[in-house]
């Protein structure tokens, strides 16, 4: 993985010998590797953890999912989680996405939704065992799950009109003849497809419907200029008395 350097086994585990992980200072450590990573998304660095660091993160996690209560901290580090996607994409991603338009706003888009599921990758590997333990135990959403609905509600659920009429733009643009970036227009429709999480409904409502709909004007369209054209040169002028 390009965000990991010599990347580790996910199975490895921390030795059960340690010392108690209070929430307050686990969660500052847990955050200065999150910031890493997000520097490493905004291009800031060539990396975002060596494995020795990626270990160390992976461990205080995991103590901190692992010990006794009232120091059993699943919970706030199940929701600090999510804050963590939330969070970085109010602030880095959605401003950049909403400044932008038509087919640069759609390139923005396609590699924020690569770095962000690359996020969702490397973090949810390394809270892992909230997944195995404490997700089963209570029926919540898997990390992976949690990941991409925080883009789809804060990203998607706002520029999804936006992203099917760029979309749709491109689309027209190459029926009349011009030429277009079709592997742009294909990984935008991928987006539609998998911010479904397993279901093809935001595919099938918030992009084919429209484009069914235009592809059948578009056609009515063409139908009635034909026909105005073909009648046009075909029917003689009437000038018999």
């Amino acid at each position: 993985d390009p965000a990991v350097k010599a990347f580790p086994r996910a199975d490895n585990r921390p030795t059960m010998d340690r010392e108690i992980i209070e929430l307050g200072p686990g969660w500052t450590q847990c955050s200065h590797y999150i910031d890493k990573l997000i520097k490493f998304l905004e291009k800031e660095t060539d990396s975002a953890f060596t494995s020795e660091e990626y270990m160390n993160f992976y461990t205080i996690v995991y103590n901190m999912c692992t010990q006794k209560n009232p120091y059993d901290f699943s919970q706030q580090l199940y929701q600090r989680y999510r804050d963590s996607f939330t969070g970085y994409i109010s602030d880095k991603v959605a401003p950049v996405l909403l400044e932008k338009n038509s087919e640069a706003m759609l390139h923005e888009l396609t590699l924020r939704w690569e770095n962000h599921k690359l996020m969702v990758r490397l973090l949810s590997r390394i809270f892992k065992y909230l997944d195995r333990y404490y997700v089963s135990r209570y029926n919540l959403d898997y990390l992976n799950d949690v990941g991409l609905m925080c883009f789809r509600d804060i990203v998607y659920e706002e520029m999804k009109p936006t992203m099917k009429n760029a979309v749709l733009s491109l689309v027209l643009k190459e029926r009349e003849g011009e030429q277009i970036d079709r592997q742009l227009v294909k990984t935008v429709l991928e987006i539609f497809v998998e911010i479904g999480l397993g279901n093809m409904n935001s595919y099938e409502e918030d992009f084919q419907k429209y484009l069914l709909e235009e592809t059948s004007v578009h056609y009515r369209t063409k139908a009635s200029e034909w026909t105005v054209s073909y009648t046009h040169l075909t029917l003689p002028t009437n000038r018999e008395v």
